[in-house]
């Protein structure tokens, strides 16, 4: 990993991200962040941290165990909307942390409305989308009691992305 990390520096990128798992872990618990933590220091572009991020503490522990103060999530934000939202929060940024959003059940509907739009067409099959957004539908519920019970009823029976578009914009 080392040599071609270097050898990426040496052609010119302004970062690299590191993705602390090998292939064949594929998506099995468990990242090398002491690898990651070895590539950094011998680098002097960032190093993007990436692997198992899924909750602002998972960042912080990232972020102590490797050095890096950037990171690439993926699965994470998928399984929380807010994720990006809790680390900003809870990471030592005095100057932005006022701008920071409540997390509002209609803050989470027009992010789900978004979501459903702009993958629409890149869904594998129709039912993609709906199932992703059934979970988030759920964390409406964990936020807060005022969720539109409505809205997540409907959304509980769309079985395809332009049923649930259909059923969000009669909302």
């Amino acid at each position: 990993m080392d040599v071609i990390a270097r050898a990426v520096e040496a052609g010119g990128a302004n970062w690299i991200t590191i993705h602390a798992r090998t292939k064949q872990e594929r998506y099995q618990p468990g990242v090398h962040w002491d690898a990651v933590a070895r590539v950094k220091s011998r680098l002097s572009i960032p190093v993007v941290a990436n692997g198992d991020l899924f909750t602002a503490e998972d960042v912080a522990h990232c972020a102590a165990e490797t050095g890096c103060s950037h990171f690439m999530i993926g699965r994470g934000i998928l399984k929380n909307p807010f994720l990006a939202h809790d680390i900003r929060a809870s990471r030592p940024l005095p100057a932005l942390r006022q701008d920071i959003p409540t997390r509002t059940p209609d803050r989470l509907m027009l992010g789900i409305e978004r979501y459903a739009k702009l993958t629409q067409d890149q869904a594998a099959n129709s039912g993609f989308i709906p199932s992703r957004v059934k979970q988030w539908a759920g964390m409406v519920r964990d936020i807060s009691d005022e969720a539109p019970r409505q809205l997540l009823k409907a959304v509980k029976h769309a079985r395809t992305t332009s049923e649930l578009l259909t059923m969000l914009q009669a909302q």
